[in-house]
Order: C-alpha cells, then structure tokens, then sequence
C-alpha cells in the first residue's frame, strides 16, 4: 500500500497550528526540516524557533519524520532547484 507524503519548508513551524491540522489529516507522513545540532542557535538568529518546532514534532509523533536541514542539504537542493530551473527554461 503507497503512503502519501507531504513536506515542510523550514518556516512552516511559524505558521498557526491549525495549518498542520489540515496536513496531518492529508498526509500519513510529513517530512520536518529539522536544524542540525550545531545549528540551533543560527535557526534562532535567523528567526527560527526551533523550540516550538519541538514542541509540534512531540504532538505530531511518528507521523513526522525528521531530517537534519544542514548546509549539505540544503546545497543539494540548492542545486536540484538549479537543475529544474535549467531544465524548464530550456521549454520556455
């Protein structure tokens, strides 16, 4: 049986919990870009809260998988952005 799966950006922790209610009854899975250990106080520098982050994670329980959004993540997907936009513009 396929499980259908939603992902978050990092900023969707800011949102009103409401906005996870209606994720958590579409999808039986989210993925959570979560900081990396070392980049907890550089998430609040950046107005991040990864506290209240937590606090969600606890209330979402295993429905949310967690995935440490590091520098080399993120310059991964960096990239495949890049690539899609390449990609796309070659049909425009």
């Amino acid at each position: 049986m396929q499980q259908i799966w939603g992902a978050f950006s990092v900023h969707a922790h800011l949102q009103p919990l409401k906005a996870f209610v209606a994720d958590v009854m579409l999808y039986e899975r989210l993925l959570i870009p979560v900081p990396a250990e070392y980049e907890w106080i550089s998430w609040e520098r950046q107005g991040l809260d990864p506290s209240r982050q937590n606090r969600l994670l606890d209330i979402l329980g295993n429905r949310a998988v967690q995935v440490p959004w590091d520098g080399e993540l993120r310059n991964w997907m960096r990239a495949r952005v890049a690539q899609r936009a390449r990609a796309q513009a070659r049909f425009l």
